[in-house]
């Protein structure tokens, strides 16, 4: 069974003759249950699936005079997923079984993940129009910019643990901790250009 609510909002606003504010953000959350279901797959070793996402961006411009424009940005994202357990079962526990005969997984679902990611983008800018400076015209940009990202993901055996049967007995057991990754990313950008027209050829 899979459901994937979704909600979108909008706004364009003239807060007044020389502000403007415009953006969106969308969020979305993806729910599947069974997952995996089929005749080798016992029910309570089936997973949910779960995928939470938020995107949004945003955007604000002054206008002070006709030939400036003051302008700021933020937008990130914010995504999850999890493919755990179906309940009772947990990521605790009890360990998940595979019969190399059969080949039916029952008890808990084989394997699990977690996985949560984060975007965050903010800037600002300034363009300015000169004319009849050192050519016939120019259109000059400043700006700064920050992102930070981040990612983590943990990956495992329900209870650190997986067992292969022998017609349905214990035969052998993998242990595994699981594995644990973290990771942080920064930027800051500094960028001016400009666009210089000579003459009128």
């Amino acid at each position: 069974d899979e459901r994937w609510p979704r909600a979108v909002g909008k706004i364009n606003w003239a807060a007044s003759q020389t502000i403007k504010v415009e953006g969106f953000v969308e969020a979305d959350r993806d729910n599947l249950t069974g997952n995996a279901a089929g005749s080798t797959t016992a029910p309570e070793a089936t997973s949910l699936n779960q995928a939470p996402k938020v995107l949004w961006n945003g955007r604000v411009t002054w206008t002070p005079t006709n030939r400036t424009m003051i302008e700021f940005r933020n937008g990130g994202l914010g995504y999850e997923q999890r493919i755990f357990p179906t309940p009772p079962g947990t990521i605790d526990g009890p360990a998940p079984h595979r019969d190399t005969v059969t080949g039916i997984t029952s008890v808990n679902v084989g394997s699990f993940r977690q996985l949560d990611e984060k975007r965050l983008l903010t800037g600002a800018g300034v363009t300015h129009y000169a004319d009849h400076f050192a050519g016939k015209s120019h259109q000059f940009k400043f700006g700064i910019e920050f992102e930070r990202t981040e990612n983590k993901l943990y990956t495992g055996y329900p209870g650190g643990l997986q067992f292969q049967d022998l017609n349905s007995q214990p035969n052998q057991v993998k242990i595994w901790a699981g594995d644990r990754t973290d990771g942080i990313g920064k930027r800051t950008s500094v960028y001016a250009q400009d666009s210089w027209e000579l003459n009128d050829r």
